[in-house]
């Protein structure tokens, strides 16, 4: 969802609300009827029409321009007013549009409007409010008035407040007031903005004010981050070791000794090609890849691709291990290298496995590596949960670090699932297939709906297909 429209989409599903509930209800609560005569309300009404169906034609230049043709008495009505904001909003004029929320908030808050008005205005000015940040920088002052409004309205409303949405939009604000706070002008930076300087309009709320539903805003958030802090699943003490771990999958894996499949992607529709991969060997393979062919014939390696000639030598070398990871046999002594691991047990088979877990009733571990504190590198833990009956990572989950100003220490980054397990004539279990996907911008473009094609395995792959010939 485009945050430019995340908090005013609630009321604006046709770009305002209902013509005659807007019309009635704005006019009786900001008593319009009761502090003119009949004619001037006739009249107000009569240029509320005309604005409404400028906005709806989306003519909001015209709507503006007609607001500003108007004499004094009429520009100072709040429903009108309330219109040109909208107007600016949708305009990119965040500042304008700011300034004339202001204006009709202020004005609902000293007559004791109905809540609901003060609600709905509350929310777009947040909106506003953000998007002036998303457009230059997110300055402090920027985000006390943000944050101040949004926790107004949450408190306000409880189904607002129990949306995740909301919430989840909540809690980077304040993350981004603690580090501008603290004088880190990376933020300006950070989030999309061109970094130019603004000015804010005169707010009509008090520092002290601010202070108090910051703090109400960060209890939220830290009540939120508890309820979300849940494991994918849970576990209970294990009663297996991670070297005895280690060596079950290595002892499952050593059953295949040579192996010819393919790996393919139908995400995009048609079946694209992930891998190719005929091991005879630790040398003698060969993957083929969308990018090119890489040969290991007798510790000669060469790597042929459409850009680059041939290359050869002795720097490229293929293990068992790292062959039979890509179909989900995990080297976690190699990967101690940059993890520590804990091992426990899986109480119960979490979303996603479940016809996994259904034919074939796995015996389930949960291996959790956090990365060792003195590499530098974005990844934060590796969650990987191993089936001990078969050998095989049925799921692995990475995790990074959470950017400045996020809020969150962590982040689900890239998520692998083995959706289905078959059973070779051998006996031998492998997946079937599968997702992997990337959850963080960085990692958009992995989107992955795998399936592994077996060819053969544990039978002598003919030599030709070790041949170095350039592909043309």
């Amino acid at each position: 969802m485009s945050q430019k429209y995340f908090l005013t989409k609630r009321y604006n599903k046709k770009l305002l609300a209902k013509k005659n509930t807007i019309l009635i209800t704005i006019v009786i609560l900001f008593g319009v009827l009761f502090s003119a005569d009949f004619l001037y309300a006739k009249t107000i009404q009569e240029l509320s029409d005309s604005m409404y169906d400028m906005m709806n034609k989306k003519e909001f230049q015209q709507s503006i321009d007609f607001y500003n043709q108007l004499d004094p008495k009429e520009q100072n009505d709040p429903e009108l007013i309330y219109y040109l904001a909208q107007a600016y909003f949708f305009r990119d004029d965040f500042i304008n549009a700011t300034k004339k929320y202001i204006v009709v908030l202020k004005n609902a808050v000293q007559k004791g409007d109905n809540p609901a008005i003060k609600e709905d205005i509350r929310y777009k000015l947040a909106d506003t409010l953000n998007q002036i940040g998303r457009k230059h920088h997110y300055s402090k002052d920027l985000l006390r008035r943000i944050i101040y409004e949004l926790e107004n309205v949450l408190e306000m409303d409880q189904k607002l407040a129990n949306n995740k949405e909301n919430l989840e939009f909540l809690r980077p604000m304040i993350a981004r007031y603690d580090v501008v706070n603290v004088g880190n002008n990376m933020i300006s930076q950070t989030y999309e903005g061109d970094g130019q300087a603004y000015v804010l309009p005169d707010d009509y709320v008090s520092e002290e004010e601010k202070d108090v539903f910051l703090t109400k805003a960060r209890e939220r958030i830290k009540e939120y981050n508890k309820q979300q802090d849940v494991p994918w699943v849970k576990t209970t003490a294990s009663d297996i070791l991670l070297n005895d771990l280690i060596k079950l999958i290595e002892q499952k894996s050593k059953t295949i000794r040579t192996i010819h499949y393919k790996k393919t992607n139908s995400a995009h529709g048609s079946d694209q090609l992930i891998e190719e991969v005929f091991y005879q060997s630790d040398n003698k393979a060969k993957i083929t890849t969308p990018n090119g062919d890489f040969v290991i014939n007798h510790n000669i390696s060469t790597l042929l691709n459409d850009v680059k000639d041939s290359m050869k030598g002795d720097s490229f070398h293929v293990t068992h291990n790292s062959m039979m990871k890509s179909i989900q046999f995990r080297d976690f002594k190699e990967d101690s290298a940059m993890f520590d691991f804990v091992v426990g047990k899986a109480d119960c088979c979490p979303d996603g496995l479940k016809q996994v877990c259904e034919d074939y009733a796995p015996n389930l571990y949960v291996v959790t590596g956090k990365i060792k504190p003195n590499l530098k590198t974005n990844i934060s833990k590796k969650i990987f949960l191993v089936d001990v009956n078969t050998g095989l990572c049925v799921a692995e989950l990475e995790y990074w670090h959470g950017v400045i100003g996020s809020g969150l220490d962590e982040e689900l980054a890239q998520i692998t699932i083995v959706a289905s397990i078959q059973e070779l004539p051998s006996g031998i279990k492998l997946p079937l297939d599968g997702i992997t996907k990337g959850r963080v911008e960085e990692l958009s473009n992995i989107n992955q709906v795998w399936k592994i094609q077996v060819f053969s395995i544990n039978k002598d792959i003919d030599d030709t297909n070790f041949i170095e010939t350039k592909k043309l």
